[in-house]
């Protein structure tokens, strides 16, 4: 008996993690002839009282954000792609219980690039 309490502990404090992905989204920069696609996924890890919420946006492939947002899944993340500056301003939509979906919207310099869905 002791064994299995041992490792239900052992697996709460652990925790659990789910990844949901985001479709991918095309954007033109102005002044570009050519679109970039935006992507992304969030990762939810499961710990014993507590959320986080992994944020990673992909411009073309290539990581543009990645960080944490706490159990709210509210918050802005910054990065850069290509000398160009990118935000993500994330929060929870459509709740309900403890079903939820996070959208980021995603802006490079400034400008509303796409609007993910998780």
């Amino acid at each position: 008996m002791q064994r299995v309490v041992l490792i239900f502990m052992a697996m709460m404090i652990a925790g659990c993690s789910s990844v949901y992905q985001a479709g991918s989204q095309p954007y033109r920069m102005r002044g570009d002839d050519r679109a970039v696609s935006i992507s992304g996924s969030v990762e939810m890890v499961e710990k014993l009282i507590s959320i986080t919420h992994r944020v990673r946006i992909t411009i073309d492939g290539e990581a543009a954000i990645s960080g944490d947002l706490d159990g709210t899944a509210a918050g802005v993340l910054t990065g850069r792609w290509r000398g160009k500056s990118v935000e993500a301003d994330c929060a929870k939509v459509g709740s309900s219980g403890t079903s939820y979906n996070i959208r980021c919207l995603v802006l490079i310099e400034n400008e509303r690039a796409a609007s993910l869905t998780f």
